[in-house]
């Protein structure tokens, strides 16, 4: 039976699309690195999280061992097979089938040529907004009420400069300083495209991060991936991925970021007077979100000085 909604191995037709597609698997089985090491061993198998941390962030087509405790561990045994013959196949160098048809779905539409995960248009296409809107209504709701508190006005004109490190740095929420923000997808994996996200330090980098100064204290974050390119996070005005930071290639469509201090740690304030701040609890895949400026933890940030992988 063909498996319904989540990744679909068949697709893929390289080893980095391979791999892009186990992300998603992780990523919408909601476990930590730790907690899949735990439930692969409770099935028997074998899944240091150091290596299944390694392969997913590496383009290279992953062990069959892996690949197949990994799944077990996410989706189950029954879906172990489609990954393994995906796998196998991506090896071979064969080409990916096409998808079958659905009587019921009328004319099959032209694909569209394929685009690397950050390569974004300018605006979100229709057919992405209206396909995940919904299903992220109920996130991108918390993420445009990130708090209730009083709202945190801006500084004045007159406030002392702050003082940001340049070059490669680490952005780490204020409550969970060992979470560093980096790519990822949302928790509930309905999102088809990469966001700005939290995860442990160790498992952050690629991408690099780096806060480019644009003229006194506004800034924009600018990652650098081995795999993906450069890029900027930008914040879309509207359709699925509003109220989230996102990665584009075009730098132009950046978000304008306010650095501002408090005390040891930073608040970022968007020109609308939206803040960044962490979505619920500050843990392993906690996503970025943009909500009204309220003065509360969840909007504050420490940044330190980074180091290239």
């Amino acid at each position: 039976m063909e498996h319904q909604g989540g990744a679909r191995p068949e697709r893929a037709r390289t080893p980095a699309e391979f791999v892009a597609l186990l992300r998603q698997v992780k990523e919408a089985s909601g476990l930590t690195y730790r907690q899949l090491e735990l439930r692969a061993a409770e099935r028997g198998d074998l899944l240091p999280r150091s290596t299944v941390a390694g392969a997913l962030s590496r383009s290279a087509l992953p062990k069959a061992e892996l690949v197949e405790a990994l799944v077990r561990a996410c989706e189950g045994e029954e879906r172990v097979g489609a990954w393994l013959a995906a796998r196998d196949r991506v090896a071979s160098g064969e080409a990916a089938p096409p998808p079958a048809p659905d009587p019921a779905a009328g004319p099959a539409p032209v694909a569209a040529a394929p685009t690397p995960a950050w390569k974004r248009p300018r605006a979100l296409t229709l057919a992405a907004g209206v396909i995940a809107v919904v299903a992220l209504a109920a996130v991108g709701a918390s993420a445009l009420n990130a708090s209730d508190e009083p709202s945190d006005p801006a500084p004045s004109r007159s406030a002392k400069a702050v003082s940001v490190p340049s070059g490669v740095v680490r952005v780490q929420p204020l409550r969970a300083a060992g979470l560093c923000l980096t790519d990822g997808r949302d928790r509930k994996g309905r999102y088809g495209s990469h966001i700005a996200v939290f995860r442990p330090c160790g498992e952050a980098v690629p991408p690099t991060t780096e806060l480019e100064p644009l003229g006194g204290d506004v800034y924009r974050v600018r990652w650098r991936h081995p795999e993906h390119g450069p890029g900027c996070l930008v914040a879309p005005a509207k359709g699925a991925a509003k109220g989230f930071l996102e990665p584009w290639d075009d730098c132009a469509a950046a978000a304008r970021l306010s650095v501002e201090q408090r005390g040891e740690a930073y608040v970022l304030r968007l020109e609308d007077g939206r803040c960044v701040g962490v979505n619920g609890a500050a843990v392993e895949g906690t996503e970025a979100v943009l909500g009204r400026c309220g003065g509360a933890d969840a909007q504050r940030f420490l940044i330190r000085r980074g180091a290239r992988p």
